[in-house]
This record gives structure tokens, sequence and C-alpha cells, in this order.
């Protein structure tokens, strides 16, 4: 079976949303490109570079641990993901609950 390439880059809500420890984020590229996957805080900090690289084509799945770079817990809170690929991003709201 061949591997279907998708025709623009998207972003998929995370899951579990809410989520207790630990989300799965799954995002698609129609091409390689260099991959930014950052999350933010509700001020619009950013907390955590999940992927800053260039990746191939097709579907990726990364998890969020719920750490900051300084390997800290997080708080309960909103946060945001956003996808920046080729200059266009995307973001999803997600929520942690303790």
């Amino acid at each position: 079976m061949e591997a279907v390439v998708p025709i623009t880059f998207s972003l998929s809500q995370n899951y579990p949303n809410p989520f207790n420890s630990t989300t799965v984020i799954t995002y698609s590229l129609p091409a390689a490109e260099l991959v930014e996957l950052i999350i933010y805080d509700i001020s619009g900090k950013p907390i955590k570079t999940i992927i800053n690289e260039t990746q191939n084509e097709g579907k990726h799945r990364v998890q969020w641990d719920g750490t900051n770079d300084l390997l800290q817990k997080v708080a309960s809170g909103i946060y945001i993901s956003r996808l920046k690929v080729n200059g266009c991003e995307k973001t999803r709201k997600m929520l942690m609950l303790k």
C-alpha cells in the first residue's frame, strides 16, 4: 500500500484533551520542511520547544509530557500548540488538568 502524502500541512487537536500528564500532538506535512512546534502558556510566553528541525513529508506524531524547556512540570491551565511550517502557522488550544 502506498503512503498518502497530504496536500497541505495540518495540525490536529491533541488527544486526550483535556489531559493530565501527557498528550499526543499529530500533524501532517506535504513536503520535507523546516518544522517548528512550540507550546505557549495562555499569556503567549513560549514554554517548550517540541520540534525545531527539518522533517520529511507525511503524518507525524509527538508526545508532550507537560514539562517546560527546563524539564519542570507546568501548572494546570490552557496551553497553545503552534506549528510553523514554511512561513505559515496553525494553533490549537490544549487544557492540562492535574
